[in-house]
């Protein structure tokens, strides 16, 4: 959603997860598709939070408007150098580097004699790559689509609230797809003042079992996630923010035996940016983020952008 001024498996690696006693096989694959919206893939340790890529204004989105398009590419690269275990302390990561990156067309409308509501359709496809221990010499590939819509209203003209929902699709390249279907579901809101502005949204993540080539199959965790944006409205073009990216999961476990594949993991991470608003049709937006907070997942150690164009 987006408005400008009108708005695998591949050389799987063993750990100790130290905390069931357990080892559980990770894959470096299914690692770095978890940084494509926080697809917290399975077996994998998600290291990215839930659509912490999204920006401020995400959600600042007009009604009663003639039909337009939009197209985002949003990008991610986050270091794996530390992690959390199950009891919150500091230890060693994955070590691994993972790019992502999105590309996602949405297009616009409203429904002629349904006034004051908007609607959207969008497709967004991620672009993965990852380097480091247990990738060879890396893996680059298209990862899996997600498709679905999106309505909203305003409760107050400077205010929106609207649901979007999308599915997965386990179509992606057979090294990166994560092996399972997905819905996201999630409540959006905006709000805009004279100084600030507030944007962000509140969903979850359910998947169907993972079938994966050469793998027993497993039954995938639940994602709980928050995200907010707060930016310093100015007359300028830049417009910094600070920007707060929470999830919850529960754990994944193989179907035959019940083996824990990966932990229940939690994250909070805190970052700042700045949004250039070039144009009402063209905005840049760069954020780094942090953990500070966490269970058994690796830190978001990450660099954000995000380049958003209308017509």
């Amino acid at each position: 959603m987006e408005k400008i001024e009108a708005g695998a498996s591949c050389g799987a690696t063993s750990r100790n997860d130290g905390c069931h006693g357990k080892t559980t096989r990770r894959s470096p694959l299914l690692t770095a598709m978890a940084a494509a919206f926080g697809l917290a893939a399975t077996p994998a340790l998600a290291d990215n939070i839930t659509f912490a890529v999204i920006g401020p204004h995400e959600y600042d989105l007009p009604v009663n408007f003639k039909p337009f398009n939009v197209f985002v590419q949003y990008g991610e690269n986050n270091i794996g150098s530390q992690a959390y275990n199950n009891s919150g302390g500091a230890i060693n990561g994955s070590k691994q580097n993972q790019f992502v990156g999105l590309s996602k067309y949405v297009y616009f409308w409203c429904f002629p004699g349904i006034s004051d509501i908007g609607f959207a359709y969008e497709v967004i496809t991620p672009e993965v790559g990852v380097t480091g221990p247990g990738t060879g010499n890396g893996v680059r590939g298209i990862g899996d689509t997600l498709t679905g819509p999106a309505m909203w209203f305003k409760p107050t003209p400077n205010s929106t609230l609207g649901v979007q929902n999308f599915l997965q699709l386990p179509i992606g390249m057979p090294r990166v797809t994560n092996g399972y279907w997905a819905n996201y579901s999630s409540i959006f809101f905006d709000a805009q003042w004279p100084a600030v502005s507030l944007t962000g949204n509140l969903g979850a993540v359910i998947r169907s079992n993972q079938s994966l080539p050469g793998q027993p199959q497993a039954v995938s965790g639940t994602t709980f996630h928050f995200n907010a944006r707060l930016g310093w409205v100015n007359p300028t073009i830049f417009e910094p923010f600070l920007g707060v990216d929470w999830q919850t999961q529960s754990s994944a476990y193989q179907v035959v035996d019940g083996l824990i594949l990966a932990p229940h993991s939690e994250e909070t991470a805190l970052g700042a940016g700045v949004m250039f608003k070039f144009s009402p049709t063209m905005s840049l937006t760069v954020r780094y983020s942090h953990s500070v907070q966490g269970r058994n997942v690796d830190m978001t150690n990450a660099g954000y952008f995000k380049l958003a164009y209308v017509w």
